[in-house]
């Protein structure tokens, strides 16, 4: 998909939505559809400046589990929300990070490692608004699809700047 492909189907999903839940949905199934992963693969935070954490606004079901310190250590999405700047990382499974919250994405039976993720800062012009972060799942690396490339971080950078005014 190409920047212009995101953008009418993001204009053409997000046109009906009126709560912020349904916002929150239609930016996840824009950002699924676009890099051809399931709900449970883009997760989408936001920044609360004031107790200086990242929340989860998606999935929907973790808003409620808890929040992310800015400086939690060996965390991707803690390092691009500080750093302001997109990462992808093909080996995410052997990567040392924060196993916390990738087991309450879906239920016990279902769960699989992220193998594979991307993660871009959300920012209304110089401010960070939030983090979204796109992965692959699978029980190894090989049966969880295709690697990210420059292209598709290029790509969700791209859709973080055109869902910023809607988050």
């Amino acid at each position: 998909m190409n920047y212009e492909q995101f953008a009418l189907n993001f204009n053409r999903t997000i046109v009906d939505a009126v709560s912020p839940l349904e916002i929150v949905e239609a930016v996840a199934a824009s950002l699924g559809e676009a890099f051809t992963v399931g709900r449970d693969e883009v997760a989408i935070f936001s920044f609360d400046k004031v107790r200086e954490v990242l929340v989860f606004i998606w999935p929907h079901s973790l808003k409620s589990i808890g929040s992310i310190p800015l400086n939690a250590h060996r965390c991707l999405v803690s390092k691009t929300a500080m750093e302001k700047s997109g990462s992808l990382d093909n080996s995410f499974a052997s990567t040392p990070h924060l196993y916390m919250f990738e087991h309450f994405l879906t239920d016990k039976e279902k769960r699989v490692p992220i193998q594979k993720i991307m993660s871009v800062p959300i920012m209304g012009g110089s401010n960070l608004k939030g983090v979204v972060q796109v992965a692959r799942k699978g029980l190894d690396r090989d049966s969880s699809g295709a690697d990210f490339s420059a292209a598709d971080l290029e790509l969700l950078t791209y859709a973080a700047m055109t869902v910023a005014d809607y988050l």
